[in-house]
Order: C-alpha cells, then sequence, then structure tokens
C-alpha cells in the first residue's frame, strides 16, 4: 500500500461516506484503525470532547497511567534518568 496524507484520507472517507478506515502496513496485514474524529482532531490540532469521553485531557490522563505503572511495575524513566 501507498502512504496518504491527512487530507487526501479526509477526502476519501468524506466522498465514501465511511467514519473509519483501516490502516496497512506494506505487507498487507492490519496495523491499526483511523477515525473521522482522529482526521478532524489532527486537522484542528483540538481534541474533541463529546458525551462519551469521561477523560478530557488525554495528554494528562497518559502520564498519571504511566506514573501508576511505573510506580506498580517499578519502572524505570529513560528521559528522566539521562542526566543522572
Amino acid at each position: 500500500p501507498d502512504t496518504m496524507a491527512l487530507f487526501t484520507i479526509w477526502e476519501k472517507m468524506l466522498e465514501k461516506k465511511e467514519h473509519i478506515a483501516l490502516v496497512v502496513d506494506e505487507y498487507g496485514g492490519l496495523n491499526g484503525i483511523v477515525t473521522m474524529e482522529d482526521v478532524i482532531e489532527t486537522l484542528l490540532g483540538l481534541e474533541i470532547v463529546d458525551e462519551t469521553d469521561t477523560v478530557i485531557d488525554m495528554q494528562k490522563f497518559a502520564r498519571e497511567r504511566w506514573k501508576t505503572r511505573q510506580a506498580k511495575y517499578s519502572l524505570i524513566d529513560k528521559l528522566s534518568n539521562e542526566d543522572e
């Protein structure tokens, strides 16, 4: 498969009236999905929050989850320890 620019994905999803698309790797294997919401958020540079979202700040949520897992599994943060 070829690579595809984000705006091209946007146009194809609109044209085909699709809200979700599969992402495949160079071997044709499934690599993930992309949704219309993902495309819009990336194009606008904003996080779309709707009534089903329980977390508003995903970056803050990810940092908190990392800290919890780091403490639980005694993980080392390579970025924090590079200066030591």
